[in-house]
C-alpha cells in the first residue's frame, strides 16, 4: 500500500498529542500561569478523533485491492495489528499496576467497556485507560468486514449507512432526539437485557460517524484532485485548527468538535499531497511508524513511573517541565523499542501467513493510490 505522508505524519502527532493531555497535570499550579498544563494539551484529546478518521481513511484505502481471500487476509491483518500489542500491555497493566483485578482484566481484553450505564463515550473506560478506544476501532471493522463482503466496490457506503442509521435510529427511539456530542448516546433502559441495552447504547454513539469521515474523504479523492490553491487550504487549514487548539474552540470528543478539526486537516492535507509529494520529514516519519505503540503503552509506562519510579532522578526530586520531559522521553523510548520488538515482528507475521496461505491473487485485482 502506497504510504501517504501526510496521513502517517498527523498519526504520530495524534499520539503525541494524546501523550501531552495524560501528561498535563505535572505543568498546572507550578509557574505563574496556573493552568499551564492545561493550555498546552488540554486539547490534546483530539487525538483520539484523528485517529478515528485516519483509520475509516486508511482502511478504505488499504482494501482498495480486490483478492483472494481477501476476507481472511482482512481478519489475520486487523487482529495482529490489535491484539497481540494491546494483551501484551494489558497483562503489563494487571500484572505491575492493577494486580487485583481479574474480573476487569478479563473483561477488558475482550474490549467490553467497565460499565455501559456511566457517560459516553468511554463508558467505564478500559482497565488500560485509553484502550476504550479500541472498542470503537474493532465494532469499525467488524462493520467495515461485512460491507466488504457484500460489495467490495460499495464496501465504504454500505459501512456508512451500517453505521449512521443506528446513531440515529436508536438515539431518536430511545431519546426522542439525536445528539452529535461525544457524551451522546441512548438512554439506558433498565427494562432492557443489560447486555442488549449496553450493546445500543455503545452503537447509538456519534463517535462512530468519524470513521465514516474519513471513509467519504477517500471516496471523494478524484474530486479532491481537482481543488486548487491545496497549498493555501491547507495553510489556512492548520492555522485554523492551531488557533482551535489553544483557544480550546469546540474542543470535545464528536463529529462537529473535534471531529471539524479532523475534516479540516485531513482532507485539506490530502489534497495538498496530491498535487505536491512532500519529504520525508523524519522526526514525524518516527512518530508516525511508533504510534500505535506510543499511544497504546504510554499510560501504563507513566503509572509504572510513578508506582515504582521514587528513586529515579529528574522524575521525583522536581516539578514542571523537567519531569514531563522526561516522561515523554521514557515513553517515546519505550514505544520504539515495543514497536520493534512486538509491533514490527507482529505485522510481519501477519505478511507472511497472509502470503503462506492466500498467495494467489484474483485476475481482476486493481491497486489504487492516491
Amino acid at each position: 500500500m502506497h504510504q501517504i505522508r501526510s496521513i502517517h505524519y498527523l498519526r504520530g502527532i495524534a499520539a503525541l498529542l494524546v501523550v501531552g493531555f495524560h501528561c498535563r497535570g505535572g505543568l498546572n499550579n507550578v509557574y505563574p500561569i496556573k493552568n499551564f498544563g492545561d493550555m498546552l494539551f488540554i486539547s490534546g484529546s483530539f487525538g483520539v478523533d484523528l485517529f478515528f478518521m485516519i483509520s475509516g481513511f486508511i482502511i478504505t484505502l488499504s482494501t482498495a485491492k480486490i483478492e483472494t481471500a481477501m476476507i481472511r487476509k482482512y481478519v489475520i491483518k486487523r487482529f495482529l495489528r490489535i491484539y497481540p500489542l494491546f494483551i501484551l500491555t494489558l497483562l503489563f497493566m494487571f500484572f505491575f499496576i492493577e494486580t487485583d483485578h481479574t474480573y476487569s482484566l478479563f473483561r477488558s481484553a475482550l474490549l467490553i467497556q467497565a460499565d455501559y450505564t456511566q457517560a459516553a463515550p468511554f463508558f467505564g473506560y478500559n482497565m488500560l485507560g485509553q484502550a476504550w478506544t479500541l472498542t470503537y476501532e474493532i465494532y469499525f471493522y467488524l462493520i467495515f468486514m461485512i460491507a466488504m463482503a457484500i460489495s467490495h466496490k460499495y464496501r465504504a457506503y454500505l459501512s456508512a449507512v451500517f453505521l449512521i442509521i443506528p446513531v440515529f435510529a436508536i438515539q431518536f427511539a430511545f431519546n426522542g432526539s439525536v445528539g452529535f456530542e461525544g457524551s451522546s448516546a441512548a438512554v439506558f433502559r433498565t427494562d432492557l437485557p443489560a447486555a442488549l441495552a449496553a450493546f445500543l447504547r455503545f452503537i447509538s454513539s456519534p463517535m462512530l460517524l468519524e470513521f465514516v469521515f474519513g471513509m467519504m474523504i477517500y471516496e471523494a479523492r478524484h474530486i479532491i484532485k481537482h481543488i486548487p490553491k491545496t497549498n493555501v487550504l491547507a495553510i489556512l487549514a492548520c492555522s485554523f485548527v492551531f488557533c482551535f487548539y489553544i483557544s480550546q474552540y469546540r474542543a470535545e470528543h464528536g463529529p462537529f468538535n473535534f471531529g471539524l478539526w479532523g475534516i479540516m486537516l485531513v482532507f485539506t492535507l490530502i489534497a495538498y499531497e496530491m498535487k505536491n509529494p512532500l519529504p520525508q520529514i523524519k522526526p514525524l516519519q518516527f512518530l508516525g511508524d511508533i504510534s500505535y505503540s506510543l499511544y497504546l503503552t504510554h499510560i501504563a509506562v507513566i503509572m509504572f513511573m510513578y508506582k515504582f519510579g521514587s528513586s529515579i532522578p529528574v522524575f521525583n526530586q522536581w516539578v514542571g517541565v523537567a519531569p514531563v520531559l522526561f516522561q515523554f522521553i521514557v515513553v517515546l523510548t519505550a514505544s520504539y523499542i515495543i514497536y520493534n520488538l512486538v509491533e514490527k515482528p507482529s505485522m510481519k507475521l501477519a505478511r507472511k501467513l497472509c502470503h503462506e496461505r492466500f498467495t494467489k491473487q484474483s485476475p481482476t485485482a486493481q491497486s489504487v493510490t492516491v
